[in-house]
């Protein structure tokens, strides 16, 4: 059958449909410490003309680059004082979660956004954009993209601008721009112990069809309650420290063993697909959470399945 061009099902049939999900990524995480001396670094040896690729990319244990999930990218991105990352466009789509910096920006078709701790930035496919820094301290980034997707497909592509700079203005509220402020007030809004709220354009559209973006508070010296779905998650904490339970419910951990990551502001940590995790915020100061998922992509294709409390599967809701 092999020189025909043909293979016997019944021999890998166990392997592409397993009796649950079986993503590779595991979880794990980044403290920001221990990597931006590295990131600084950077600047020293990366030129300004590429500035736009001196990141840390943040490489899941079970793989190579660029996945940091089975579906996600996202690395730490630096641009020194007075510099730019010439602008360019890519098929991929990108999101920019503010860490440090004074002055950085970001400009999307013609929308030049400051980037501040906590703002979040789109750059929708193939959208012109440059980044850059007119403070006087280095600005870093958490980005994000469906690079995994794109590269999969063979069309992760991109193209240069003839010049460093697109023709743009001051745009303070963009609609490819969440400042910090207005996610935290929608978070306040209620007195609960977990909040979430899933970030969409003005008209309740999805911030793209491959990844999504949500903001969580966790109530000081609570938990939350346990969850189990089919989506990959990359969080950066915003404010308050704590850790996560994550339990990967897949084949190969059949005894339930737990990984436990402690995190506080600014770290980077994944919760991969189909695994339980609890959430729990330290006693003194509620834990504002940010995270990228790739909840888009597979409700898109149909794969949206959460736990439900008696081990069986069950539909998740359009968020």
């Amino acid at each position: 059958m092999v020189k025909k061009h043909s293979y016997p099902m019944w021999k890998v049939s166990n392997v592409y449909a397993k009796n649950r999900p079986h993503g590779t990524a595991v979880p794990a995480g980044w403290k920001f410490e221990d990597i931006k001396g590295d990131l600084i670094k950077s600047g020293e040896l990366i030129p300004a003309k590429e500035a736009q690729r001196r990141a840390a990319m943040l490489v899941n244990p079970a793989f190579d680059a660029p996945f940091t999930t089975d579906t996600i990218y996202a690395g730490y991105q630096l641009i020194l004082p007075g510099e730019i990352a010439s602008a360019h466009r890519h098929v991929a789509f990108a999101m920019r979660w503010g860490i440090e910096g004074d002055e950085t920006y970001t400009s999307v078709a013609g929308h030049k956004m400051s980037l501040a701790a906590g703002d979040l930035i789109l750059t929708p496919s193939w959208e012109w954009h440059y980044h850059g820094n007119d403070g006087t301290k280095p600005g870093i980034w958490l980005d994000s993209l469906d690079i995994p997707a794109a590269n999969y497909a063979k069309l992760n592509f991109s193209q240069p601008y003839h010049t460093p700079r697109v023709p743009d203005a001051d745009s303070p509220e963009s609609p490819f721009k969440f400042p910090w402020a207005g996610t935290k007030a929608i978070l306040d809004r209620t007195n609960d112990a977990h909040v979430t709220h899933h970030f969409k354009y003005k008209d309740l559209s999805g911030v793209s069809r491959t990844l999504g973006a949500q903001a969580e508070r966790v109530k000081a010296g609570t938990s939350t309650v346990i969850k189990c779905d089919t989506f990959s998650y990359v969080y950066s904490p915003r404010l308050g420290s704590g850790h996560s339970t994550i339990t990967p419910q897949r084949p190969g951990n059949e005894k339930n063993e737990a990984t436990v990551i402690h995190w506080g502001p600014k770290d980077v940590f994944v919760v991969p697909a189909w695994s339980e995790v609890v959430h729990t915020a330290d006693a003194g100061e509620d834990a504002y959470l940010f995270a990228f998922n790739d909840r888009p992509q597979m409700q898109s294709l149909g794969f949206n399945r959460v736990m439900l409390e008696d081990g069986s599967f069950g539909m998740t809701e359009w968020a």
